[in-house]
């Protein structure tokens, strides 16, 4: 199936529209019904802790993954279109790890009612806005100073191949 570069991107860019969107609903909602109920507070740090080592966990790993999935498509020998699939297929795989512990932060916080784990969860979810999918951090990841691929990947009208990667 062939597609242009704009159109790749605009999939990609809606992917994490949709992972960022679901989290935030997900926020709003456990922190409505946590500040509208009359549930227990837990004076225990355990929650705490649990949420800022796994938010920090999410952060590297999420980034180590990324990186390291990115290497079997770093060389110039690569054509775009298998580049753009591992490209997406990362930022999926990092996506999901923010936003798992997102989630386990905003459920603690329901759980728990310390607003410091609300605040890791929202802290998670605008580095996950933060590291919206764009045509620079694809050159800057993944061409090594290929010049004729970043022209193609800056051209919007330039045909791909959509490929599937097995992960």
């Amino acid at each position: 199936m062939k597609t242009t570069v704009k159109a790749y991107f605009k999939v990609i860019q809606q992917i994490h529209i949709a992972l960022c969107l679901g989290a935030f609903v997900i926020i709003a909602i456990l922190k409505y019904l946590r500040t509208t109920g009359n549930m227990p507070l837990d004076n225990s740090n355990l929650f705490l802790y649990v949420g800022i080592g796994l938010a920090l966990i999410a952060i590297l790993t999420s980034r180590i993954m990324f990186f390291n999935y990115l290497k079997t498509s770093q060389n110039n020998n690569v054509d775009l279109s298998t580049k753009l699939a591992t490209y997406r297929t990362a930022m999926i795989i990092q996506m999901a790890i923010l936003e798992g512990a997102c989630f386990t932060n905003i459920m603690l916080f329901y759980l728990d009612g310390n607003d410091k784990l609300f605040g890791i969860a929202i802290a998670l979810l605008l580095l996950m806005i933060i590291r919206r999918p764009n045509k620079a951090d694809v050159v800057k990841v993944l061409f090594n100073g290929n010049e004729a691929m970043t022209r193609q990947l800056y051209d919007d009208n330039t045909e791909i191949d959509v490929k599937e990667l097995n992960v």
